[in-house]
């Protein structure tokens, strides 16, 4: 369903914030589809090789890509905070990825030290798109201006 009726294809193409949040939902859904492909491989049953890489998928690939996506626009409403677009949003979502698919690669090649680096920029990813929020956030208190509020 979502591959045929999600409007995220369409945004993909647009600018800024909206392009953004696209990006974020496509990515988080190409690693849901992994964990589905794992699943049906037997990967959610405890004690299997593949079960580390299908949770994370799941839980930091999706989730946190919806995260990372919908922020800019759930923290404003609940928080009462300007969150400004900035292209560094891409930066956090650069590292859950890439990080996430060592952690990945780190259980196909039964790689301990590999999904443990994973693990450790995952965490340093997260980290980071919390500062990325509040600086953003600081930027729109303070009514900074330029092409960075684009939306």
């Amino acid at each position: 369903w979502l591959l045929v009726f999600d409007i995220a294809r369409h945004n993909a193409r647009q600018q800024g914030l909206t392009r953004f949040i696209a990006v974020c939902l496509l990515s988080g859904y190409a690693w849901l589809a992994l964990a589905a492909v794992l699943g049906l491989g037997g990967a959610f049953e405890p004690g299997h090789a593949m079960r580390d890489a299908s949770m994370h998928a799941i839980a930091l690939g999706f989730v946190f890509a919806m995260v990372l996506g919908h922020a800019p626009i759930i923290f404003p409403a609940v928080l009462r905070v300007r969150i400004p677009y900035h292209p560094i949003f891409y930066v956090p979502l650069f590292f859950l990825h890439g990080s996430l698919a060592m952690r990945v690669a780190g259980a196909f090649a039964e790689s301990f030290s590999l999904r443990q680096h994973g693990a450790m920029i995952n965490a340093l990813a997260l980290v980071f798109f919390i500062a990325t929020m509040i600086a953003s956030a600081y930027r729109g208190r303070s009514g900074m201006s330029g092409r960075s509020r684009q939306v």
